[in-house]
């Protein structure tokens, strides 16, 4: 009987000639991503799987050990050095359509928030996601989640926040961050006033974002309800905006329809981290840690209120002020095959980004890993939430991150960060 050592290196691909099977043998990660070879997936997934069938922790666990239903991911920095990318300029403008203009508009809370409590609150969010979806809209930040309704509150009516940036970086401030994010909080903070709670334009969002939608723009990449299931949907997001940030800028705000996650909050911690080290979930896998946890209640409430089929697949579009980082990226993927929480085969909930790009890889954070999102049975999910953060140290060259482009300047969640649109 062969014998494969769990604690060996990993195999390498035995090279052979190329043959015309050869596109049967690949998989595409991420629409635009890198594509892997299927052959290099199943020996790092088989060598993975005996690694951890035979007990042998990985090393991050061996001096800092995380309770078993608690996977993790931590990188020092010559790890994250070993991720390949490319770094690119701030990309050309680019059109929001379809749930794109959603997604866009929840780019705009996201800043407002983010910038709202460090500016005025004085502390440090790190990053804020947002969805909609429902009838409510989430949110979530990496720290300090319960100071949300209040910087929210404060955005949309504190006109202090107005002032001290121009709506638009000079030229020369393009890749310079303290002009960037000061231009776009007064920038965002305006556009959901006029928009949402003062009502302007919004009629015309909505409708040039059906007629896109119905064309099949700015709809999800892996799997979209029918159309009018679509509209419904697309409608009910507008709605649904509309009437939480007006509650919100109101002298007595009851915040009814948003729901603020706050990470860890179920999540075991270290013992103790390691040196220098910050421990959370990044926002948008608490959100989606909450999502898998009333997976069935929430998907039952969301096709009721619209009155849609009970296999109706709903839309959960989500941005914060940055794209996903190289970690929350591998998690969202896996996330959408293979009987994960977004796997359009479960007939339930289809992620949508606007932004296909990947940001980075950040070093000594452990940042725990929404593996209720993985797979249908904790087991499942536990295992494939270790793979995932043992690909981080083992084989960063299967990462879907790796070799793809990266904005190292900022990585703000829009594809144009250095335009003068409308963005």
């Amino acid at each position: 009987m062969l014998h494969i050592d769990p604690h060996a290196p990993l195999p390498r691909a035995i090279p052979r000639r190329p043959s015309n099977a050869d596109g049967a043998m690949f998989a595409v990660a991420l629409r635009h991503a890198r594509v892997l070879g299927l052959h290099d997936e199943r020996v790092l997934e088989d060598w993975n799987a005996r690694r951890l069938a035979s007990g042998a922790p990985c090393r991050r666990e061996a001096s800092h050990a995380a309770p078993s239903n608690a996977r993790y991911y931590f990188l020092r920095s010559p790890e994250v050095a070993r991720i390949e990318r490319h770094p690119i300029a701030p990309p050309a403008p680019k059109r929001y359509l379809g749930f794109d203009r959603v997604a866009q508009s929840l780019r705009h809370v996201a800043i407002a928030v983010n910038m709202t409590m460090r500016e005025r609150l004085h502390v440090d969010p790190l990053e804020v996601q947002v969805s909609v979806f429902g009838g409510r809209m989430h949110i979530a930040s990496n720290f300090h989640a319960g100071r949300i309704r209040e910087a929210l509150h404060l955005a949309l009516t504190d006109d202090t926040l107005m002032s001290g940036a121009p709506r638009r970086p000079a030229p020369g401030d393009v890749r310079n961050w303290d002009a960037m994010v000061a231009s776009r909080r007064v920038r965002d903070i305006a556009k959901l006033r006029h928009r949402y709670v003062q009502g302007h334009a919004l009629d015309r969002v909505r409708t040039a974002a059906r007629d896109e939608a119905m064309a099949g723009v700015g709809v999800p990449a892996h799997g979209s309800p029918s159309g009018q299931e679509m509209l419904r949907q697309l409608d009910d997001a507008f709605d649904t905006l509309r009437r939480v940030l007006r509650d919100a800028a109101s002298a007595s705000p009851t915040f009814r329809d948003l729901v603020v996650h706050t990470p860890m909050r179920d999540v075991p911690k270290l013992a103790s981290l390691p040196p220098g080290a910050t421990e959370t979930m990044h926002a948008e896998q608490c959100i989606q840690t909450a999502i898998a946890t009333h997976a069935q209640a929430w998907h039952r409430e969301a096709v009721a209120r619209l009155g849609l089929a009970s296999d109706t697949l709903i839309v959960v579009p989500m941005a914060g002020r940055f794209v996903p980082c190289a970690a929350c990226a591998e998690v969202e993927a896996q996330s959408r095959t293979d009987g994960g929480l977004f796997d359009p085969a479960n007939g339930r909930f289809v992620l949508h980004r606007s932004s296909r790009r990947i940001g980075k890889a950040f070093a000594n954070e452990v940042q725990h890993i929404a593996q209720a999102t993985l797979a249908k049975t904790p087991a499942l999910a536990a295992h494939r939430a270790q793979l995932i953060a043992d690909r981080f140290v083992t084989a960063p060259q299967t990462l879907r991150a790796y070799g793809t482009p990266v904005v190292l300047d900022y990585s703000l969640d829009t594809e144009s960060e250095s335009s003068g649109d409308d963005s």
